[in-house]
């Protein structure tokens, strides 16, 4: 794919003619075939299912969706399949109006926080780490200072890592200028008052994206926005609108909160949730789909080549207007991708092809521990320095054994079984 460019010499004798040849190579259309689909429109469940209403955000990693259900645990499903192979440990997951809505893959943790509101009078934002799908939550956030919003925590997402990086929150409210709250992450340890920007379009006029609205943040300060009221808009560090997706790519539907740009085969993708276009206000949010944008002309000029699925996903409105989509690139060979409507349904499509994945077995022996590293700093003749370790285990035959090598100067002062 791109463009190339040749010369073609004509010459007869002393005489000459040159001609320029250019053109743009375009990848086949990109299309995908569904590989399940629990929904309305189809009418199949998984076994982990009671009905359509209970998931409502996901995350993809290591061949594995981490799915949200019923605000009060998270599903890990084999993602190729929709099959349950666990849930995580939520020991001390609690607070919140809902005490767990949205999940995150990153560098093989599980991050996922609460919903806080002011409806009920102060409430306490949480953000909490699973180091793996076994062990115990550790709680990375946890703070009362919302940054002067009244509803945060429908959507969150994380630019960096978790030990120096930025958490992305917006305020959720239908009729009030956006707010983009951020919690800076410095050596694992995250701020608890935030920083706040409410977006506008020039400077002036604030923009309103209503209900779960979600930031997606870019390279150099940017960031994406999305929501109930207003396509997938880019933002400049400073809030201000610098382009939006093309409306007539999105059929003039804005109501989706999801949005994800992806490259295959050196073409630019784009992954936006919508809902049925040209619908009366008592008939949106049906029918909710994912739109496929090419996005080779800039996402201004983004063109639509495909959704999925095109008869929409259920007929209940998603009047909360979580959806999700994740999406993975096997280098030139193939892209999976997911997506999940709340009350209509969840979902996976492949195109060309895609990892085998392998899974531990749920019976398998696994030993936990809180840090595989302990720096410590003692003075001569004088203080000790001491750390604290935790270590849990799961489908254990025996007792779990501590056992020190190396230097003669350290030691276990204590072990607490339980």
């Amino acid at each position: 794919a791109g463009s190339h460019s040749t010369t073609i010499t004509l010459t007869s004798g002393t005489h000459k003619k040159t001609v320029v040849v250019s053109g743009t190579a375009k990848n086949p259309p990109l299309t995908f075939t569904e590989g399940w689909n629990f929904s309305e429109s189809t009418g199949k469940k998984a076994d982990w299912m009671t009905d359509y209403t209970s998931f409502r955000n996901m995350a993809f990693g290591a061949g594995k969706l981490y799915v949200v259900n019923n605000s009060s645990e998270i599903l890990i499903l084999k993602a190729q399949t929709g099959e349950k192979l666990g849930a995580l440990n939520m020991t001390g997951v609690e607070g919140g109006t809902l005490k767990v809505i949205d999940v995150k893959y990153v560098d093989g943790k599980i991050v996922a926080c609460n919903l806080a509101t002011t409806a009920e009078g102060e409430q306490v934002l949480k953000v909490y780490v699973w180091d793996n799908d076994g062990a115990t939550p550790r709680v990375l956030l946890n703070t009362t200072n919302i940054g002067s919003t009244v509803r945060l925590g429908d959507t969150f997402n994380l630019q960096g890592d978790l030990t120096n990086g930025t958490l992305f929150f917006a305020e959720g409210k239908a009729d009030t200028d956006t707010k983009v709250v951020t919690y800076a992450i410095t050596n694992g340890v995250a701020a608890t008052t935030p920083n706040v920007l409410t977006v506008t379009d020039d400077g002036t006029n604030g923009v309103q994206f209503g209900l779960s609205p979600r930031v997606i943040p870019e390279a150099g300060g940017k960031f994406w926005c999305v929501g109930q009221n207003y396509y997938p808009t880019l933002f400049d560090p400073e809030g201000y609108v610098m382009a939006s997706v093309n409306a007539e790519a999105l059929k003039s539907e804005c109501a989706g909160n999801t949005f994800k740009a992806f490259s295959f085969k050196g073409s630019s993708y784009g992954l936006a949730t919508t809902y049925e276009p040209n619908s009366t206000a008592s008939e949106r949010l049906r029918k909710g789909r994912v739109v496929l944008l090419d996005g080779a002309a800039g996402w201004a000029e983004a063109s639509n080549v495909g959704e999925y699925p095109s008869v929409g996903r259920g007929t209940t409105r998603n009047t909360s207007m979580s959806s999700g989509v994740e999406v993975a690139v096997n280098g030139t060979s193939g892209v999976e991708m997911w997506v999940l409507v709340h009350n209509q349904g969840i979902a996976y499509y492949k195109n060309g092809t895609v990892p085998t994945y392998s899974y531990a077995n749920p019976t398998d022996p696994i030993i936990n521990v809180s840090a595989s590293v302990l720096n410590l700093t003692g003075y001569v003749g004088g203080e000790n320095g001491t750390g604290i370790m935790t270590v849990s285990g799961k489908n254990l035959t025996e007792d779990i054994k501590v056992t020190l090598s190396g230097s003669s100067n350290f030691k276990v002062n204590k072990t607490v079984a339980s």
